[in-house]
């Protein structure tokens, strides 16, 4: 299965069409946690541990609708306005970031 027909199927299955990229991996994402909130509740119903379960389960359908609410472009807008505000700052970040990553793959 070629790159565009796997990309494809997994829109497909996702359920998303149309919208930018970021809104549809967005929804796609949202639509996983949910699932995967059903079927835990489903499991906790059938296992009889209903308190830890159940919490689980809250917890990823909460995480489901927050990544729903998510305003990708609002997120993108106020990180370029700090960047913009404190270039210092971020390039140290950066900086950091980098030689973090570094260190980690260099260990494997």
């Amino acid at each position: 299965m070629g790159y565009t027909r796997a990309s494809d199927s997994f829109k497909a299955r996702a359920g998303v069409v149309g919208g930018s990229t970021s809104d549809r991996f967005k929804n796609a994402l949202a639509e996983k946690l949910h699932s995967a909130a059903t079927s835990m509740e489903q499991k906790a119903a059938q296992s009889g541990s209903h308190s830890y379960g159940w919490q689980a389960a809250e917890l990823l359908d909460r995480s489901a609708d927050y990544v729903r609410a998510l305003d990708v472009n609002q997120i993108k807008d106020d990180i370029q306005d700090e960047v913009r505000g404190n270039p210092g700052r971020s390039l140290a970040i950066a900086a950091a970031s980098g030689l973090l990553i570094g260190v980690f793959l260099g260990r494997r």
